[in-house]
């Protein structure tokens, strides 16, 4: 009886023929492939040297340098002083200033018992070339001779019926203003006391009966 099927290998050992095909198409398959993974992967950038730098040295700490003042003359550091009467034209630096004594305008206000009101007309002129601002509450006070002050009193301005030097005196400008006080009715040697160092006049003292 004959059999049909599949062919046996031949008597010499060899493979047929289309099985070497499909080994060499397996090979070349995977030499393809192994080829394009290689070149399609970019290849990796050289590293970046490193380039040593050097170590900054250390700024050296400056001592401090002490400058001495300049000597100041004991004429330049003592406060110039200029003494006149009530109705006196006094001209010190670019101020020309004269102070009089007025009566109460108004009955409405009365001082504290033992006390008593000083009421000052001032005349200010200015005949310097810069402005200069007054402020009557700092630079306006009496002062008796027991050293005791007093600064100016809103009620005693009122029954003087004016208005204090608070303003920016003008180059070349007068104002007219008043002043009050309240002073006990005891109290010697007053003196109104007016700093103008900004009129380049150090302090002004007028005496006040």
């Amino acid at each position: 009886m004959r059999l049909t099927g599949r062919r046996p290998p031949t008597g010499d050992g060899r493979l047929p023929l289309w099985v070497w095909f499909i080994v060499g198409a397996v090979a070349f398959l995977m030499l393809a492939f192994m080829a394009s993974t290689y070149f399609s992967t970019p290849p990796a950038p050289p590293p970046t040297p490193v380039i040593p730098t050097a170590t900054p040295r250390p700024t050296p700490t400056v001592a401090p340098t002490w400058t001495p003042l300049p000597t100041v003359a004991l004429e330049d550091r003592q406060m110039r002083i200029t003494t006149a009467a009530l109705g006196e034209k006094i001209e010190a630096g670019y101020l020309i200033l004269t102070a009089k004594a007025i009566a109460p305008r108004s009955s409405d206000a009365q001082p504290a018992p033992g006390s008593r009101w000083v009421l000052l007309d001032l005349t200010i002129e200015n005949t310097g070339g810069a402005v200069v601002a007054i402020n009557s509450a700092r630079e306006f006070i009496l002062k008796d001779d027991t050293n005791q002050i007093y600064k100016i009193s809103p009620a005693a301005v009122a029954v003087a019926g004016g208005t204090t030097p608070d303003v920016d005196l003008g180059p070349y400008e007068t104002i007219r203003a008043q002043v009050g006080f309240e002073a006990p009715t005891g109290a010697q040697g007053l003196m109104l006391n007016f700093a103008a160092d900004k009129f380049k006049a150090g302090r002004i003292l007028i005496a006040v009966p």
